[in-house]
């Protein structure tokens, strides 16, 4: 890379920020238009920044990326998490449509009903989380603050709240990237309900880390989002579609909203095809579905219910054979759940090889060998060494794209 080619300043972006954000804020440093920067600063790149600029935050092309991370010394892949597309396979599959698309990422497990039971849906031209139309929302106290910015998650119908404030996100009027104000008048800053920031956060400690923290045990982000998307669809399915018991189960939980059921909608339509006062709904819906499953209200059927729910307590084994009473002890005998001891043990390996790599280089290059053993393929590489970055392995002790595309970089262990 040449430092010579090098912009003298530019402010590095802050944890979250989306792209076209993070660009207003370097064309303000140099008193350009983000047309201007994006026109006649990056050298060959041709992009129309008032028709491409809501693009930059969903796919950005590859060479704005490459340029940009030569003018700013900020890596490439740092870069492609700042679009949705650094957040495949996560976020989403793919940014292709595809006709299985619905049935695999909403309707392959199932939260409340019980697998199979949602009536079969294949909307056309779908994509997970994507709205119609760019959001830009956000926090008025972050706004007021001394450098506002917005974040990739707040402009996407994922959130309801900021996490640091716990207040609701609003609308912002103006171009993607620059506040110039709000669609409504904000007024005071409103906090959101206690059930929707427990939900918010812990789609926001995904983004951060990776991981959510369920009451059964933590699990991946890909995991959570599809959790979270099959709950809002469950929420949206027509009473007359389900059986009797899990109607009244989402009766129960929009009751808890103080809504009218579904929002008042008669026809149904995908959660992203949906105005945003009735995906607030829906989200607030899930909240609710969340809270009443975790604190024993209702009683989740799907196969990813269990997750939302405390792990039963087993009594201590007081070594007696199975079938054999001891008169010391008047605890029936009960099998350990060796599935679970394993599962514990192992998330607890990893974290400790996680910890080793957060402070040795050649540690952190082992655990990527380990996680890569059976894939070679540069892109796959790229994307573990981002996963394993927002685990909060230092990007300097993983090897750069040149050595992915190498293959010069250790294996795997020793």
């Amino acid at each position: 890379m040449s430092l010579s080619r090098r912009w003298p300043l530019h402010p590095r972006p802050l944890a979250g920020e989306t792209l076209s954000s993070w660009l207003t804020r370097l064309a303000d440093v140099y008193d350009l238009g983000i047309d201007e920067l994006l026109r006649y600063n990056l050298g060959t790149v041709c992009v129309d920044p008032w028709r491409d600029l809501a693009g930059l935050d969903v796919d950005p092309p590859a060479i704005v990326l490459d340029v940009l991370a030569e003018r700013t010394g900020v890596p490439t892949r740092q870069l492609a998490r700042m679009a949705v597309i650094g957040w495949i396979p996560w976020l989403l599959d793919t940014l292709e449509h595809h006709p299985a698309a619905y049935a695999t990422y909403v309707r392959q497990d199932s939260v409340l009903l019980a697998p199979g039971e949602a009536p079969p849906r294949s909307p056309a031209r779908w994509r997970p989380w994507l709205a119609r139309e760019p959001m830009r929302r956000g926090c008025p106290q972050c706004m007021s603050g001394p450098t506002p910015a917005f974040s990739l998650v707040s402009q996407i119908p994922l959130t309801l709240s900021c996490p640091e404030h716990g207040s609701r996100l609003q609308a912002t009027s103006g171009v993607p990237g620059r506040f110039l104000g709000w669609a409504e008048t904000p007024g005071e800053p409103m906090a959101a309900d206690a059930a929707v920031q427990t939900m918010d956060r812990r789609t926001h400690e995904g983004m951060a880390t990776g991981m959510v923290t369920l009451p059964r045990r933590s699990v991946h982000l890909g995991v959570w989002l599809r959790l979270l998307r099959g709950l809002l669809d469950e929420v949206n399915t027509p009473l007359s579609q389900v059986r009797p018991a899990s109607a009244r189960t989402i009766r129960q939980i929009w009751a808890a909203t103080g809504q009218r059921i579904r929002a008042g909608q008669i026809v149904w339509r995908p959660y992203e095809s949906l105005d945003w006062s009735v995906q607030q709904a829906m989200l607030e819906a899930a909240a609710a579905a969340l809270h009443l499953t975790e604190a024993g209200i209702i009683t989740p059927h799907g196969s990813l219910g269990p997750l939302l729910q405390a792990e039963p307590y087993r009594p201590a084994d007081d070594g007696a054979r199975p079938g054999v009473s001891d008169r010391r002890a008047h605890v029936p005998y009960e099998p350990r759940d060796r599935a679970a001891e394993a599962w514990q043990e192992a998330m607890a390996a990893l974290q400790d090889m996680i910890t080793a790599a957060q402070a040795d280089p050649d540690a952190a290059r082992q655990l990527l060998g380990v996680f890569t053993v059976f894939s070679r393929r540069v892109t796959f590489v790229q994307q573990t060494c981002s996963e394993l970055i927002r685990a909060g392995v230092p990007e300097q002790f993983l090897p750069d794209d040149d050595e992915i595309a190498a293959g010069s970089w250790q294996a795997g262990p020793t």
